[in-house]
């Protein structure tokens, strides 16, 4: 696997299957970062993928003249030489709506974009988006070609911005912090679990926040470094689930590691709330048997 913007073996690209609004926003944020030299979006809507690139390519691409980016429409057959993918497709959450409500319709789409990454020979790295975000990693680890250091979840990570300090657990309704803040933990803990359905009360969606939130992903992925200091809250194998867990990206030698003891170190009430979390998500998964 190389992913390293001076990679020799891929062509210093990303795709983005999904063109919604959280798709074209994290379109969006990585073209104005410019952390690729090639920029791929697909949606089973192609005018709407067209649509966008258009939009996008107006302002950034080649076309403009202090730019050498391409931003394009793509296919599959794009995705065999990508360094990165995201996956944001699937069913937008309604308002009112919980993120468990989206299952079953989200995890027949994410089947099929999974086995059209398979054909194509893809062996980068694979972020899953689309939510619920932690059963939606799980599947696509049991059905993707990818060893599971490859895939993983962008997690709790935009929980952890909102919190400004670490949220672990399942992105969703039992999400918890990390560590027990005192009197005040319950109320945090609220107010990370509410804001979503808030902002989707007011605007119909959440974009711009989980935007910001995997282009700082694909920052850490992309700068090489394996800092103990740099500590993600990712939904990855754990047990036998994916969930969110502090980890450590060493993408220069494939390796996802826990921190295990900062899961170690959680009060007990933290922990119980952890586990809790588990459990919900190991629920939501047994549910796809039904």
């Amino acid at each position: 696997m190389k992913t390293t913007q001076n990679s020799k073996n891929y062509n210093n690209k990303v795709v983005v299957i999904g063109g919604g609004f959280v798709g074209s926003a994290i379109f969006h944020d990585l073209i104005v970062n410019r952390y690729f030299n090639e920029y791929g979006l697909i949606d089973i809507n192609e005018k709407l993928a067209q649509g966008v690139v258009a939009d996008l390519d107006d302002g950034y691409g080649k076309n403009n003249f202090s730019s050498n980016l391409t931003i394009k429409v793509s296919d599959y057959k794009d995705v065999g030489n990508a360094n990165i993918v995201v996956i944001t497709a699937g069913r937008n959450q309604r308002p009112g709506e919980t993120r468990t409500e989206l299952l079953k319709d989200n995890v027949k789409i994410l089947t099929a974009i999974i086995e059209n990454i398979n054909k194509s020979g893809f062996n980068g790295i694979m972020i899953i988006v689309s939510n619920p975000n932690d059963v939606m990693t799980h599947i696509a680890r049991k059905i993707s070609n990818l060893p599971g250091e490859q895939i993983f979840g962008s997690g709790t990570v935009l929980d952890s911005f909102r919190a400004k300090q670490m949220i672990i657990g399942e992105h969703g309704d039992t999400s918890l912090l990390l560590k027990n803040i005192g009197k005040d933990t319950e109320a945090v803990e609220k107010q990370v679990r509410n804001r979503a359905y808030e902002i989707i009360q007011n605007k119909g969606n959440t974009c711009y926040g989980i935007a910001a939130a995997v282009s700082y992903i694909i920052k850490t992925i992309l700068s090489d470094k394996n800092e103990n200091n740099n500590v993600l809250p990712l939904s990855v194998k754990y047990d036998d689930i994916s969930i969110s867990v502090p980890v450590v990206l060493d993408i220069k030698n494939d390796k996802i590691s826990i921190k295990t003891q900062l899961l170690n170190d959680m009060d007990k009430t933290q922990k119980n709330k952890f586990n809790h979390s588990c459990e919900t998500v190991k629920t939501n998964i047994k549910s796809l048997e039904n």
